[in-house]
């Protein structure tokens, strides 16, 4: 039985293949949102002596669903009120409920940097992040070989986005830190 990350992994794979037939690259880069500057996580974080990420999340394989509600602008624009430093917003389907329209959907209704939170094994997904109007994408280093990681950092930054790097532990990073790395996240 394969853990649950591998498995997401997997179906991600699939998710992607099937989303570049329905809606290939030239499509993506004639959004609205594909030519914008984006706004620096990095920079609002560095803002406050403490600043926090606000999440967007309507479930997950561990906790399933956490949010039933269709529609949580209320609780996004609570969070931009009180002082969220960005958004942090889920866009796996199959197992956080989450979609690619809900950062469309945000991103018109505030000026807080976004970062899209998914499964991003993909240089697809990044042009993807970056039509939808997101501002910054993470990269898990347990999804990822090092090399792969830095290479989609890079391309995420061609395109003016920021990159998070996510790692469990402190001997995650040097493997995969490099200049392309805006942001270090710690998921314990």
């Amino acid at each position: 039985m394969k853990n649950i990350l591998e498995q997401i992994i997997s179906d991600k794979r699939s998710e992607v293949d099937s989303a570049k037939l329905q809606r290939p690259v030239q499509l993506l880069e004639q959004s609205k949102y594909f030519d914008r500057s984006c706004i620096s996580l990095r920079a609002s974080l560095l803002k406050e002596d403490l600043a926090i990420i606000s999440e967007i999340k309507r479930a997950s394989p561990s906790a399933g669903t956490i949010n039933e509600m269709d529609d949580m602008s209320h609780i996004m624009l609570s969070y931009v009120a009180n002082g969220a430093a960005g958004l942090s917003i889920l866009t796996d389907q199959k197992y956080f409920q989450g979609t690619a329209g809900d950062i469309l959907y945000y991103r018109d209704l505030h000026d807080k940097p976004i970062l899209r939170k998914d499964f991003i094994i993909d240089a697809y997904q990044i042009i993807e992040a970056k039509s939808i109007g997101a501002d910054c994408i993470l990269l898990i280093a347990a999804a990822l070989e090092a090399q792969a990681l830095k290479d989609l950092a890079k391309f995420a930054r061609s395109l003016g986005l920021e990159t998070l790097l996510e790692v469990k532990e402190r001997s995650e990073i040097d493997p995969y830190i490099s200049e392309d790395i805006s942001i270090i996240g710690v998921n314990n």
